[in-house]
């Protein structure tokens, strides 16, 4: 398929804050809750597409995806968001393009397959340009905090990062026979130890302030690490909002 006679595309995050940059340009004409992911329908520069922010987690993004695909058959799906490095040759706000994702639970591998758009993603990170790497992606169920954990995960499965939706993702898109690319941003290196927040985001995958207090109020030694995690998660959505700049021209 020619990239530039797409239809539609549909981008699914986990965090409302991973796709914000396209978010603030986006003309939404339709609202759409599958709970708990929220499914916005519109144009972004001209150009008709959905944008989901699903909630953390592979169920959430599978429901996300599947009812997309039914409703609206969309040309591509496309999954964006953090992820963490499996490997040194990651440094912070790094690209990813996933060549193949493995679900560590089961072991299964699903390939991403040489296509356009995969072809188109690489040289989007060629040309602009962002540093970047092509490899496996790795889908668990709880995050990976320690650089210990990381460097496991990435031998024994021959990947490169990590993250908890992409899994879903190709699954459901594979299943209904739909294209898919999956793109991540570095959040954490691999000598980085990532601390948890839980509580701090809602199930659909927005900030949650309430909770977000609650945890620094039980755990205050978090709060020397906030800055760190902010800087972090700043400079990976700056790259993730170039790159979807550029790929969804």
């Amino acid at each position: 398929m020619d990239t530039f006679l797409i239809y539609m595309i549909a981008i699914f995050s986990a965090l409302k804050d991973e796709i914000k940059s396209i978010l603030a340009d986006f003309e939404v004409t339709e609202t759409i809750y599958v709970r708990p992911s929220i499914i916005f329908r519109g144009f972004y520069r001209g150009k008709e597409m959905l944008l989901s922010h699903t909630g953390i987690g592979r169920q959430k993004t599978e429901r996300a995806v599947e009812f997309c695909i039914k409703e609206f058959h969309p040309d591509l799906c496309v999954n964006v968001g953090f992820c963490g490095a499996l490997t040194p040759s990651l440094g912070l706000a790094d690209i990813v393009i996933g060549e193949s994702v493995t679900l560590e639970k089961s072991g299964e591998v699903i390939g991403a397959g040489e296509n356009d758009f995969l072809n188109k993603a690489k040289t989007i990170c060629k040309n602009v340009p962002l540093k970047c790497l092509s490899g496996g992606i790795l889908t668990v169920d709880n995050v990976i905090n320690t650089p210990h954990e990381k460097a496991f995960l990435g031998t024994k499965f021959g990947v490169v990062a990590v993250d908890m939706e992409s899994f879903a993702l190709a699954k459901t898109a594979t299943k209904y026979n739909t294209p898919f690319i999956i793109v991540r941003s570095t959040i954490d290196p691999m000598d980085m130890h990532l601390g948890s927040f839980e509580g701090s985001v809602k199930e659909n995958g927005s900030v949650n302030p309430v909770g977000f207090i609650s945890n620094l109020v039980r755990s205050p030694k978090k709060t020397i690490q906030l800055p760190q995690l902010k800087f972090c998660a700043s400079k990976a959505k700056e790259t993730l909002g170039r790159f979807l700049n550029e790929f969804i021209l």
